[in-house]
């Protein structure tokens, strides 16, 4: 387990950065893998699509749609072999890169929206936010 890979996931979702990117099935499948990050191997985990699929409560076709749209995303998130027959594939999170785009996204946020704490200009971004995102009428 990896708590800075879980650590910098949650903060971009904490940003709204994911928001229009990713759906909420993605997003908890984003956030298991993140889970199954091992910090020892260089954030470099195995998964089969099975398992994926088992531990999300999901089927094994819409976990291998939801790995191959967060790996093409390019969320940090990049496969190192492909998942053959009863091979998993094997898969690594880019941390650097992901501290890196938080750092400019708070940087971003702070100069738009400048306020006392990075808390309040947060809070004023996702506001905005909501108002430009249009929502989907219920019929």
């Amino acid at each position: 387990m990896s708590f800075d890979t879980l650590r910098a996931y949650f903060r971009l979702i904490r940003l709204g950065l994911l928001d229009g990117l990713l759906d909420k099935l993605e997003q908890a499948v984003l956030i298991y893998l993140a889970d199954m990050a091992n910090g020892k191997r260089g954030q470099r985990f195995t998964v089969s699509y099975r398992t994926i699929a088992l531990d999300c409560r999901i089927s094994e076709r819409t976990a291998q749609t939801i790995m191959l749209a967060l790996v093409r995303k390019s969320l940090g998130l990049s496969r190192d072999n492909e998942a053959t027959g009863r091979r998993a594939g094997e898969y690594h999170f880019d941390l650097e890169r992901l501290t890196g785009a938080i750092k400019q996204a708070e940087a971003r946020i702070r100069e738009e929206y400048p306020a006392a704490t990075l808390t309040e200009s947060v809070k004023q971004f996702r506001a905005t936010r909501r108002q430009r995102i249009p929502r989907k009428a219920v019929w």
